[in-house]
């Protein structure tokens, strides 16, 4: 190979490289988790929470921000700080305070990604965002896993709260959705965490929440298996859905094939019935 050609291969590869290697390193521009867009009102996750003078936990304190407290994003800074596992950047936020709009920096970690309200009572909402992402050791290998914080608030005080695993990776899109009683008439909401990468053989999955009005129980992890020519699923049938029973829930499991044409045929199909007590499922015969 002429030596001058070779050289510049090796600079290519090596530029690319490097860029990807930064990429992973800063996932920050690219994850889904953190794409805080400009313009656009957030919450505020978490307690200690503050409004600060410059990009940095070591500036002067401006004000002191409640979790629920809205901050609208005016601008994403190139500052990073890694807190908690997780590396993200600083922005520049407007926030109200008795009729006058303050100005001030806070650290992306401390916004909520995603906040919806109930479905039977909008003075809830419903809050998520990254508690922190740590190494687990899962016995004969380690790996980075992220921990997500769901809160409830009402204005700004907070109901109850619960962390959990989250499925995939930052790069994996995680959305909150609420979806009403589902006709349980002892929880206000059935709400559901959902997990996907969007591409086949990639993170199809969901946890579900029941909210009762009081405390938010953790129900279930639930997945959805499928590739061209196959499909697993898990999933919940509530009462108020087609081929629900009354005061029941049916957990359904089903995988298969599909032809051609994608008609299903079902290799393994079965029904689960499930009773809810107020703290949890109970299995019925």
């Amino acid at each position: 190979m002429n030596f001058k050609i070779f050289i510049i291969f090796l600079l290519l590869w090596f530029c690319c490289s490097k860029g990807q290697l930064l990429a992973q390193a800063d996932y920050t521009l690219n994850s889904k988790y953190r794409s805080l867009e400009e313009a656009k009102d957030y919450f505020v996750l978490r307690d200690s929470s503050y409004l600060y003078q410059a990009p940095s936990f070591r500036a002067i304190q401006l004000e002191s921000l409640s979790p629920g407290a809205t901050v609208k994003i005016e601008e994403r800074l190139d500052e990073l700080t890694t807190r908690n596992g997780l590396r993200t950047n600083w922005y520049r936020v407007s926030f109200q305070k008795d009729n006058k709009t303050i100005q001030g920096f806070i650290w992306g970690g401390l916004i909520a990604f995603q906040a919806v309200a109930s479905v039977e009572n909008p003075s809830i909402r419903f809050i998520c965002g990254i508690e922190s992402i740590q190494m687990v050791s899962r016995g004969s290998y380690s790996e980075q896993v992220i921990y997500l914080k769901v809160v409830v608030l009402n204005q700004q005080k907070i109901l109850d709260s619960i962390s959990i695993e989250a499925i995939g990776s930052l790069y994996t899109n995680a959305s909150l959705k609420p979806y009403g009683n589902r006709g349980l008439f002892s929880i206000q909401d059935v709400v559901e965490l959902n997990f996907s990468d969007g591409y086949c053989g990639g993170v199809s999955a969901s946890i579900t929440f029941f909210w009762d009005g009081i405390r938010l129980h953790y129900i279930d992890l639930l997945s959805n298996g499928y590739s061209a020519t196959s499909f697993h699923n898990r999933f919940f049938i509530y009462p108020s859905e087609s081929g629900g029973k009354a005061r029941r829930i049916i957990l359904r499991e089903e995988r298969g094939t599909y032809d051609d044409s994608k008609v299903p045929s079902y290799q393994f199909r079965q029904n689960k019935l499930f009773g809810w007590n107020g703290k949890g499922l109970y299995i019925l015969d």
